[in-house]
Protein backbone atom coordinates (compact mmCIF):
# COMPACT_ATOMS: atom_id res chain seq x y z
CA UNK A 1 0.00 0.00 0.00
CA UNK A 2 2.79 2.55 -0.14
CA UNK A 3 2.47 4.24 -3.57
CA UNK A 4 -1.95 3.38 -4.27
CA UNK A 5 -4.41 1.06 -2.66
CA UNK A 6 -6.10 -1.31 -4.05
CA UNK A 7 -6.71 -5.62 -4.49
CA UNK A 8 -5.65 -6.75 -8.27
CA UNK A 9 -8.50 -8.51 -9.63
CA UNK A 10 -9.58 -9.47 -12.74
CA UNK A 11 -13.33 -9.81 -12.09
CA UNK A 12 -14.86 -13.07 -13.15
CA UNK A 13 -11.58 -14.17 -14.81
CA UNK A 14 -9.77 -15.94 -11.66
CA UNK A 15 -11.80 -16.75 -8.91
CA UNK A 16 -9.07 -16.81 -6.87
CA UNK A 17 -8.93 -13.35 -7.19
CA UNK A 18 -12.03 -12.14 -6.29
CA UNK A 19 -12.11 -10.26 -2.62
CA UNK A 20 -15.32 -12.23 -1.93
CA UNK A 21 -12.54 -15.45 -2.09
CA UNK A 22 -9.90 -14.06 -0.26
CA UNK A 23 -8.80 -16.26 2.98
CA UNK A 24 -10.12 -14.89 6.34
CA UNK A 25 -7.09 -13.80 7.73
CA UNK A 26 -6.42 -12.07 4.12
CA UNK A 27 -9.64 -10.02 4.71
CA UNK A 28 -9.22 -9.22 8.57
CA UNK A 29 -5.65 -7.79 7.61
CA UNK A 30 -7.08 -5.67 5.20
CA UNK A 31 -9.91 -4.45 7.50
CA UNK A 32 -7.35 -3.42 10.09
CA UNK A 33 -5.05 -2.13 7.50
CA UNK A 34 -7.34 0.41 5.92
CA UNK A 35 -7.83 2.98 8.79
CA UNK A 36 -3.99 3.13 9.14
CA UNK A 37 -3.51 3.48 5.51
CA UNK A 38 -6.50 6.29 5.42
CA UNK A 39 -4.56 8.23 8.31
CA UNK A 40 -1.63 8.64 5.29
CA UNK A 41 -2.91 8.53 2.05
CA UNK A 42 -3.13 12.39 1.81
CA UNK A 43 1.14 12.32 2.32
CA UNK A 44 1.40 10.13 -1.02
CA UNK A 45 1.24 13.16 -3.30
CA UNK A 46 3.35 15.41 -1.00
CA UNK A 47 7.58 14.78 -0.76
CA UNK A 48 8.82 11.18 -0.93
CA UNK A 49 12.25 10.24 0.15
CA UNK A 50 13.93 7.36 0.10
CA UNK A 51 15.76 6.53 3.29
CA UNK A 52 17.59 3.85 2.05
CA UNK A 53 18.62 2.81 -1.61
CA UNK A 54 15.39 1.76 -3.73
CA UNK A 55 16.77 -2.16 -3.76
CA UNK A 56 17.11 -1.65 0.28
CA UNK A 57 20.00 -0.74 2.54
CA UNK A 58 23.05 -2.95 2.77
CA UNK A 59 22.10 -4.04 6.27
CA UNK A 60 18.88 -4.74 3.96
CA UNK A 61 16.28 -2.89 5.11
CA UNK A 62 14.25 -0.78 2.98
CA UNK A 63 12.36 2.74 3.80
CA UNK A 64 10.33 5.49 2.33
CA UNK A 65 9.23 8.77 4.28
CA UNK A 66 6.55 10.72 2.83
CA UNK A 67 6.37 14.30 4.30
CA UNK A 68 4.03 17.50 3.58
CA UNK A 69 6.39 20.28 1.66
CA UNK A 70 5.82 22.46 4.80
CA UNK A 71 7.54 19.99 7.21
CA UNK A 72 4.58 19.91 9.27
CA UNK A 73 3.60 16.09 8.86
CA UNK A 74 5.12 12.74 7.70
CA UNK A 75 5.16 9.21 7.67
CA UNK A 76 7.56 6.38 7.44
CA UNK A 77 7.10 2.99 5.99
CA UNK A 78 9.94 0.73 6.75
CA UNK A 79 10.42 -3.59 6.33
CA UNK A 80 13.29 -5.27 7.75
CA UNK A 81 13.65 -8.03 5.01
CA UNK A 82 15.33 -10.91 5.61
CA UNK A 83 18.35 -8.29 7.65
CA UNK A 84 19.90 -9.96 10.89
CA UNK A 85 19.90 -6.57 12.19
CA UNK A 86 16.94 -5.42 14.28
CA UNK A 87 17.66 -2.36 15.11
CA UNK A 88 17.70 0.50 12.32
CA UNK A 89 18.39 4.70 12.92
CA UNK A 90 16.84 6.84 9.96
CA UNK A 91 17.75 9.85 9.67
CA UNK A 92 14.28 11.38 8.69
CA UNK A 93 14.11 14.21 5.81
CA UNK A 94 11.62 17.34 4.84
CA UNK A 95 11.12 18.08 8.64
CA UNK A 96 11.26 21.36 10.03
CA UNK A 97 14.34 21.11 12.81
CA UNK A 98 12.59 23.41 15.20
CA UNK A 99 9.52 21.75 15.48
CA UNK A 100 8.21 18.87 18.22
CA UNK A 101 6.71 15.62 16.62
CA UNK A 102 4.76 13.21 18.29
CA UNK A 103 6.74 9.97 16.56
CA UNK A 104 3.71 7.33 16.91
CA UNK A 105 3.77 4.04 15.69
CA UNK A 106 0.80 2.90 13.58
CA UNK A 107 0.22 -0.36 16.24
CA UNK A 108 0.90 2.17 19.22
CA UNK A 109 3.75 0.26 20.63
CA UNK A 110 5.38 3.56 20.59
CA UNK A 111 4.96 7.35 21.04
CA UNK A 112 7.99 9.27 21.76
CA UNK A 113 7.89 13.38 21.27
CA UNK A 114 11.59 14.78 19.27
CA UNK A 115 12.87 17.24 17.56
CA UNK A 116 13.06 17.76 14.13
CA UNK A 117 16.56 18.22 14.08
CA UNK A 118 17.25 15.36 16.16
CA UNK A 119 15.01 13.34 13.92
CA UNK A 120 17.70 14.85 11.21
CA UNK A 121 20.65 13.76 12.64
CA UNK A 122 20.07 11.00 14.83
CA UNK A 123 17.21 9.45 13.25
CA UNK A 124 14.26 7.82 14.22
CA UNK A 125 15.24 4.39 15.80
CA UNK A 126 13.60 1.28 14.59
CA UNK A 127 13.30 -2.22 16.56
CA UNK A 128 11.74 -5.18 14.64
CA UNK A 129 12.44 -8.09 16.18
CA UNK A 130 11.62 -10.68 13.39
CA UNK A 131 13.06 -10.98 9.94
CA UNK A 132 10.29 -9.27 7.46
CA UNK A 133 8.46 -7.41 10.11
CA UNK A 134 7.32 -3.86 8.93
CA UNK A 135 6.55 -0.61 10.84
CA UNK A 136 4.51 2.74 9.99
CA UNK A 137 5.20 5.91 11.87
CA UNK A 138 3.17 8.77 11.99
CA UNK A 139 4.80 12.13 12.55
CA UNK A 140 2.64 15.07 13.88
CA UNK A 141 3.17 18.26 15.37
CA UNK A 142 3.52 17.92 19.33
Amino acid sequence: MMGLFGFGTLYGKLSTERVSQFPKETLEAARRNIPIYKRYRHLLSENCFHLTPPVGSPEGWQAMEFCKRDGSEAVVLAFRNESAQSLYALPLKGLDTGMRYRVESADHRTSVTRLGAQLSSEGAILDLPKPMMSEILFLTPA
